[in-house]
């Protein structure tokens, strides 16, 4: 594993407000280190915080306190770098439903400003690469959910960034598109991309990631490999097994 540091994020808290009622905290001073060309996966149950601090990560929602990194450097220093160098590609589908699959691609390019030949030449490629070149002039509403996902990483691939983001990668999908899902993730990863992957399927935890962070009732409650996780419990168990152990300690030491 790379021992260069990525992303750094630092005492970081995310607090909601209410209209009524007490505040929500989602976690309460996390830290933690990411590495370059590393699969890193949050796992956890809905509303444990996984898209939340995804979100923070993609700079779509601030934290309430703490800072992050990248490279050294604060991303709130230049946001627009920074988001130059990671993309997010969240779990349900947000495409212009008037635009074909093509053209979605093409005006994402665009947007990051590459020329039209360039957006179109990217677009080819990727869709070659993530295999849906037949599909390239229908429209996103009308094709199956695995290649809906896949359109959804080609469109975060299209500026080439260096750090993926990617909200619940195979939520919903058969184990045929998960396998596939899985490779392509790991070619990325081959190809010098750090990827940050938020699940709450704990077979694509142990079988994707290099580290896990296992997050629960506003903390981090593991992070470390699959294997050093299993092993500080008993090897022989299964992550699924440790993750049960876990929280179910941490919810009856509360």
């Amino acid at each position: 594993m790379q021992s260069n540091i990525v992303l750094s994020i630092r005492n970081i808290s995310k607090t909601y407000k209410k209209k009524m009622g007490p505040e929500k905290q989602v976690f309460n001073f996390i830290s933690f280190d990411i590495q370059e060309k590393e699969i890193f996966c949050f796992l956890g149950v809905n509303g444990s915080g996984k898209t939340t601090i995804a979100s923070i990560l993609a700079t779509l929602c601030p934290p309430s306190t703490g800072d992050i990194f990248y490279k050294g450097e604060s991303i709130y220093d230049d946001l627009a770098a920074y988001r130059y160098k990671m993309s997010f590609c969240q779990h349900l589908p947000n495409f212009n439903s008037a635009l074909s699959v093509q053209n979605n691609l093409v005006f994402t390019g665009r947007f990051f400003g590459l020329t039209k030949k360039e957006s179109l030449d990217r677009t080819h490629e990727l869709a070659t690469q993530l295999d849906f070149d037949t599909q390239l002039h229908e429209f996103p509403k009308d094709l199956s959910s695995g290649f809906v996902k896949r359109i959804m990483i080609a469109r975060a691939l299209m500026h080439a960034p260096d750090v993926l983001i990617i909200d619940e990668l195979s939520t919903g999908l058969d184990i045929h598109v998960k396998k596939y899902l899985w490779d392509l993730i790991r070619s990325l990863k081959k190809n010098g991309m750090t990827i940050i992957v938020t699940t709450q399927n704990l077979e694509e935890a142990e079988e994707l990631s290099d580290r896990v962070c296992i997050l629960h009732k506003k903390s981090i409650l593991a992070l470390d490999t699959p294997k050093n996780i299993k092993n500080l419990y008993h090897s022989n168990l299964s992550l699924s097994n440790v993750f049960a152990q876990l929280t179910c300690e941490e919810s009856t030491s509360k």
